[in-house]
């Protein structure tokens, strides 16, 4: 019989930032219900970080962006020795490669209770043509793995749980609301913030990938009326994704600001700050998100969104609700909807009131930190 330490969750994230951004709320209140908890991913220095809130880190080598097995044959044997070592009773992975190796690895190990979640189907489930032999690939992958005894599933959008609906044999899926936001950190601000110029600040937020529709907004502003773009700052926040070939590269960013298109903020750790002084958020991902939290951000800080309409985005926006939704890489129709929102505040802030009172009712943090603690109890006890 496998003794498992009594309590121990092992979290297997792909990022220590990624952990830190969207994972410790439920971590530090697991560690509050007296679990012991290790935290597994890779070290960008931000494991001391992570330690400071009474949390164990284990380092371990994962490339995201490689296909490279023999890369990922490391990662997999580094997933075993640690769990050998932990001896976890749940081990709780987060994103595409700790999902497959790590179950894997759980399993192999004696972990009688192991939680996927899906945050998103990212690049690998594209359909394009030439990545539809590594999406059937996955899918089938996805199907094995998923469907190993002891496993439970959690997905954040509609369309992520209809596709699990149809691999799982088996009724253990729950559908979360993202990573949720603490409303008090988030405070709304009902009013534009304007500078000295009495402009408004327009931003893009998050990973600075291609498809997170960052090429988008930088041609809808260059597409944007003179006496439209006079009255607008335009920003872009958020990391510089080195390990994805989908990424934008510092010389491009470095550009645009040389050419007066955007402002690059940088990443920026306190997000709340910086929503706190920006009108209206762009956000025209065709990525395949799980529930993105820079929506969920603005929307507890009651700021209007122009965002594509796929899967995720939908799920958070409503068009003519709390924001505008556009199709997926359309440029022009970008444009038009900065322009419908930077011409009219009473606009603005209808639709920023209403995305208030969505995030109210449903991405509370709290909602998102009792589904976890109710299913790590539930884990502990099967």
């Amino acid at each position: 019989m496998h003794n498992t330490t009594p309590k121990q969750i092992a979290m297997i994230v792909n990022t220590d930032w990624f952990f830190l951004s969207h994972r410790l709320p439920v971590a530090l209140a697991a560690k509050e219900e007296g679990f012991r908890v290790n935290i597994i991913s890779p070290d960008s220095g931000m494991a001391d970080q992570i330690r400071s809130y009474g949390l164990n880190h284990n380092s371990v080598n994962l490339n995201r962006g490689t296909k490279n097995p023999f890369n990922d044959i490391i990662f997999f044997l580094q997933l075993v020795r640690i769990l050998v070592k932990l001896n976890p009773a749940i081990v709780h992975n987060v994103t595409i490669k700790p999902i497959i190796y790590g179950t894997i690895a759980a399993k192999i190990t004696g972990v009688g209770s192991v939680i996927n979640a899906v945050s998103g189907l990212g690049s690998a489930f594209d359909t394009g043509k030439n990545k539809r032999i590594l999406s059937k690939l996955m899918r089938i992958l996805y199907k094995i793995i998923m469907n190993l005894r002891g496993v439970t599933v959690i997905v954040q959008n509609s369309r992520d749980e209809s596709l699990f609906r149809e691999i799982l044999k088996h009724p253990q899926l729950i559908k979360t609301n993202g990573s949720g936001v603490e409303l008090q950190k988030y405070n709304p601000i009902n009013c534009d913030i304007l500078n000295a110029e009495q402009k408004i600040n327009v931003l893009f937020a998050g990973r600075l990938l291609k498809s997170k529709g960052i090429i988008t907004y930088i041609e809808a502003i260059r597409e944007l009326d003179s006496s439209i773009r006079s009255k607008a700052n335009f920003l872009v926040a958020g990391m510089i994704d080195i390990d994805n070939r989908d990424g934008i590269p510092s010389e491009s960013l470095k550009l645009w600001e040389q050419e007066g298109t955007v402002k690059y903020c940088g990443f920026v750790n306190e997000m709340e700050t910086l929503l706190s002084k920006v009108s209206i958020l762009v956000y025209p991902s065709y990525y395949k998100e799980g529930l993105p939290k820079i929506l969920i951000e603005a929307g507890a800080m009651a700021i209007p969104v122009v965002t594509a309409d796929s899967p995720g985005c939908n799920d958070i926006v409503e068009h003519n609700y709390n924001g505008l939704l556009t199709n997926p890489r359309d440029a022009y129709a970008v444009q038009q909807a900065m322009t419908l929102l930077i011409s009219d505040s009473k606009l603005r802030l209808h639709l920023g009131n209403n995305n208030r009172k969505i995030v109210e009712q449903r991405y509370h943090i709290q909602k998102v930190v009792e589904t976890h603690l109710r299913l790590y109890m539930k884990s502990l006890h099967t």
